[in-house]
C-alpha cells in the first residue's frame, strides 16, 4: 500500500482507478468494470493467479524491494516492467528476463520521496530528526526483512533493545517490521509491541506503514537482508548489519 498510494493519487487525476489487494481478489473481489491495466508491486502474484482473474488486462510490475531475491525470473509474466535504469534493462535482457512487451526505465519508485528535496516531509525531517517535545539524543531504526532464513528477529529475540543501545534509554529505537511479518510471524509483532509498552523511547511502527518517514527520522539503521538498507544508503547515514 505504501508503495502504490502515491501512484494511485496521480493516476486518479486522469483515469478511473480501483485499488485492491491480491488477497481480496483471491477471495472474489472484482471492480465494476474489467481493468485494462493492472499495476502490481510483486510480479509473483501475477504468476499465481491475477492473470486468471483478469485475463484481458495488461500487467505492469513496478517493483517492491531493492533486493531482487530472484524475482527477475517472473518478469516474462508481466507485460511491462519498471526498471531502475537503462543499464539494469540491458542486464535483465542479456539474462533472458524480458517482459512480454516493454521495459520502462523509471528509477525505483519507492525511493522517490527520499530524493524529493522539495517534499515538505523531506525538508522538515532532513533538517531536524527530533520529534518536538521528546527527550532523546538520537534515533536508530531497526528494519528487518520477513524471511525466517534471512531475518535477524530470532537472533535478537527479546534482547533487541539491550543489544542495540545497552542501558542508554536516551537513544530512541524505532522498529519498522516488513509488512509480511504481520502475517507470517505475528508473535514477533507482539514481542516488539511489548517492548514498546514497557521501555522508554522504543516505538513500534505499523508494518503496513510507509517506510520512508521512519528512514528520514533515523540517525542510523540496524538491519539484515532487507532492501531497506539500500534505501537508507541514499541518506548517507550509518548502517549496522
Amino acid at each position: 500500500g505504501a508503495i502504490l498510494d502515491p501512484l494511485v493519487k496521480r493516476l486518479r487525476h486522469w483515469r478511473n482507478v480501483d485499488y485492491s489487494s491480491s488477497h481480496a481478489i483471491a477471495q472474489g473481489w472484482r471492480p465494476d468494470r474489467e481493468p485494462r491495466l493492472v499495476i502490481v508491486c510483486d510480479i509473483g502474484v501475477v504468476v499465481h493467479g491475477l492473470r486468471n482473474a483478469f485475463p484481458s488486462a495488461l500487467f505492469m510490475h513496478i517493483g517492491h524491494g531493492l533486493i531482487s531475491k530472484n524475482v527477475t525470473r517472473h518478469y516474462p509474466a508481466a507485460d511491462f516492467v519498471c526498471a531502475a535504469s537503462d543499464q539494469s534493462i540491458e542486464r535483465f535482457t542479456q539474462s533472458g528476463h524480458i517482459p512480454r512487451k516493454q521495459f520502462f526505465a523509471t528509477g525505483f519508485i519507492q525511493t522517490d520521496p527520499l530524493f524529493r528535496a522539495t517534499d515538505p516531509l523531506f525538508r522538515s525531517l532532513s533538517k531536524s530528526r527530533r520529534v518536538p517535545g521528546s527527550s532523546y539524543d538520537s534515533t536508530i531504526i531497526y528494519a528487518p526483512t520477513w524471511n525466517r532464513s534471512l531475518n535477524s528477529a530470532e537472533m535478537f529475540g527479546d534482547t533487541l533493545v539491550e543489544k542495540i543501545r545497552g542501558q542508554n534509554d536516551r537513544i530512541r529505537i524505532v522498529i519498522k517490521p516488513h509488512p509480511h511479518i504481520n502475517v507470517a510471524f505475528p508473535e514477533w509483532i507482539e514481542m516488539w509491541s511489548r517492548m514498546s509498552r514497557q521501555m522508554t523511547n522504543v516505538e513500534l511502527r505499523d508494518p503496513d506503514s510507509d517506510l520512508v518517514p521512519a528512514l528520514l527520522e533515523a540517525d542510523a539503521m540496524v538491519s539484515d537482508a532487507s532492501s531497506a538498507i539500500f534505501q537508507f544508503v541514499i541518506l548517507n547515514r550509518p548502517i549496522v548489519l
